[in-house]
């Protein structure tokens, strides 16, 4: 059965309970419930051993956000174990969920870890760190020509409660600055923006006044810490300070977290991805488009860890066919991340739909075993015109097994619609037409997670989604 079914399905197991006798002594009760809980406490356990011991990276990060919440005193043993893991992106989730529970920073005091981004974890959640081990990575990020690099030595920098580093920090930006065009300035104020008292999409003139500005400085705050939970309601067991880090892998229980791992994550790690992003990128679209930019990177790596193999196609579409642009399947990142950045604003007016889901289909050769997904992103519908050949176009596709979906983009403003009537309804009509979903965009930095949603989600988008958002925490 291919993914795409298995991905809409997911294990239901029901557990069949002996009744207790009625004349049974309440101290008998109290030794029966406390062996159940010592059963079901040994299950976890081997249920969490077995997945550290998974051969990818990424089911073996997955561990450690189900034991960041576990009540157990094994809980922070097996943290510590995968806190040594020889992958740093798991010693990097590990050190997160040690940092997030109030018993385990302790056990992360002075920091001393060969990666970079595994100490930016640390001091993310304010765990003290190597101060020479620091200054090692600060130099060295700060010395390559990569613009990731440099960010995360900057970030680091800001991070470390040492004065001259921050400084240091300050220099490398401001010489940094004038150098990057405008598509990079974009990535800068996305990652740092905030940490300078900037907007996230600041212009090069308010970065321009930053530098003039003798009292400007960076200033990372640390995450604040979960609180310390002492008990095993996984509902509870979320910092309300942080509602995007909802701990939904946690609150799974031992059936439903053998179904997440199993016949989702690694059964996606058996799938190969094609998929095609069709935007719109009339003016309208700025803020989106935009947020596209910043998180094509964050959305192509963990496309790419997740499955077999991904390959990402891009179609840009305007009010005129002369305006559409269109870059191939490709598993290259930074190529597809080039296409991306250099994304420019097109006229509005009704858009070209049917012509960019035709470019989408014609101009792409989708491998025959991959999971096919086309993704159109936009704000405006399709020419009532076109409508028949539109809806050709989506049979075919459904003929091909390329599953169309579709985000309805748009401000506040473009959605105020008559009462009872629904915005953009032309887009929710191609999802029913192309065997896929519709979904509502209304905050353009949640893009990335509703691509991921609509592509590879499957029952779980809960669960992809908070996985992403501690993904992005911990491998920017």
């Amino acid at each position: 059965m291919m993914l795409r079914t298995a991905l809409l399905l997911s294990f239901v197991v029901l557990f069949g309970l002996s009744e207790r006798s009625q004349t049974d002594a309440p101290v008998v009760a109290e030794h029966v419930d406390a062996a159940t809980a010592e059963d079901a406490d040994a299950q976890t356990r081997r249920l969490m051993v077995d997945t550290m011991d998974d051969r990818h990276w990424l089911i073996r990060a997955v561990a450690a956000l189900r034991l960041e919440t576990w009540q157990h005193a094994d809980a922070l043993a097996l943290l510590q174990q995968l806190a040594s893991d020889s992958d740093w992106r798991v010693r990097s989730f590990a050190v997160r969920a040690l940092a997030r529970r109030a018993d385990g920073q302790p056990l992360l005091a002075n920091l001393n870890d060969r990666s970079p981004h595994v100490m930016r974890t640390a001091l993310l959640y304010g765990i003290t760190v190597d101060v020479k081990r620091l200054r090692q990575h600060i130099a060295r990020q700060l010395s390559e020509s990569n613009l990731d690099d440099v960010l995360l030595g900057v970030e680091l920098a800001a991070l470390s409660a040492d004065a001259t580093l921050h400084e240091r920090a300050q220099t490398i930006l401001a010489e940094l600055i004038p150098r990057l065009d405008d598509n990079e300035l974009l990535v800068l104020s996305d990652r740092l923006g905030a940490a300078c008292g900037l907007a996230a999409e600041a212009t090069r003139a308010d970065w321009q006044l930053w530098i003039d500005d003798d009292s400007a400085s960076i200033v990372v705050k640390p995450r604040t810490h979960a609180p310390s939970w002492t008990t095993v309601d996984n509902d509870a067991a979320v910092d309300d300070a942080q509602p995007e880090t909802r701990a939904s892998i946690a609150a799974l229980d031992d059936t439903r977290f053998i179904a997440f791992r199993d016949d989702y994550l690694r059964s996606l790690r058996r799938q190969s991805i094609d998929l095609v992003i069709c935007i719109d990128r009339s003016t309208s679209m700025t803020q989106t488009i935009n947020a596209v930019k910043t998180s094509t990177s964050l959305l192509i790596n963990f496309m790419d860890n997740a499955s077999a193999s991904a390959r990402v196609g891009v179609v840009t579409y305007a009010g005129h066919p002369s305006e559409l642009t269109a870059l191939p399947l490709s598993n290259r990142p930074a190529q597809v991340q080039q296409f991306v950045r250099s994304i420019g604003l097109g006229h509005g007016s009704i858009e070209t739909v049917t012509l960019a889901l035709t470019t989408a289909l014609d101009t792409n050769t989708f491998r025959k075993n991959a999971l096919k997904v086309v993704i159109l992103i936009g704000d405006e519908p399709y020419q009532k015109r076109n409508r028949t050949e539109l809806q050709a176009l989506l049979e075919r596709a459904l003929d091909e097994e390329i599953v169309v979906c579709t985000v309805k983009a748009g401000s506040e403003e473009r959605r105020n619609v008559a009462e009872g009537a629904t915005f953009l309804p032309e887009f929710e009509e191609i999802a029913r037409s192309g065997g896929g979903r519709c979904a509502d965009l209304f905050e353009p930095s949640d893009v990335a997670r509703l691509i991921l949603a609509l592509a590879i989600g499957g029952s779980w988008p809960q669960q992809l989604g908070d996985l992403l958002a501690v993904y992005s925490e911990c491998v920017p």
